[in-house]
């Protein structure tokens, strides 16, 4: 991702914002010539800065998405349906989900960021958040299950702090991703 911007000459016009100039692009002849030692391309300090905050917001929302996957995740209308508050398959696999998520936020920071990494970080945290968004919605509407009996029961649940912190923090790391990418 370029975290430069053009930097016109004296003379030269000022160009649309996140320019960057076509194959083959010549500038007009009837402007001035650069200076000695110009630099055409400088860093560019504010999108320099709002990349570091992304950067932030989606490792401090990765770490939270690890540290949700325990906290009480939903609470059944039925309570011997499942044990709910202990830790469970279910925990285990949306902390590494979340683990995942930190990882490739940690990554973005070791080496100059790419679009692609961060493209993918966007993807995986639109997948958790549609994912715990359904669980959400479908909770209190009841998801039926066949019982290794070949009965049909209806878990219905409501969402718990884990369930809404997973959904928040995994919607908050998307769209910092792809405020990232849109910079």
């Amino acid at each position: 991702m370029r975290v430069t911007r053009f930097n016109p000459p004296p003379g030269w016009p000022a160009p649309p914002p996140r320019w960057s100039p076509p194959e083959g692009w010549e500038p007009d002849t009837s402007w001035p010539a650069p200076p000695d030692g110009w630099e055409l391309w400088v860093k560019d300090e504010t999108l320099v800065g709002t990349l570091r905050r992304l950067k932030v917001a989606m490792t401090v929302l990765a770490s939270g998405v690890v540290l949700s996957a325990f906290l009480p995740f939903v609470t059944f209308d039925v309570p011997a349906q499942m044990d709910a508050d202990a830790p469970s398959v279910v925990h285990y696999l949306n902390a590494a989900f979340g683990v995942i998520l930190l990882a490739v936020s940690l990554v973005i920071w070791s080496r100059e960021i790419g679009e692609t990494l961060i493209a993918f970080m966007g993807a995986l945290s639109v997948f958790g958040s549609m994912a715990y968004l359904a669980l959400i919605f479908l909770g209190p509407l009841g998801i039926e299950s066949i019982t290794g009996f070949g009965v049909t029961v209806s878990f219905r649940f409501t969402p718990g702090l884990g369930l809404a912190s997973l959904a928040a923090g995994s919607v908050t790391t998307a769209v910092a991703a792809f405020k990232a990418i849109h910079l």
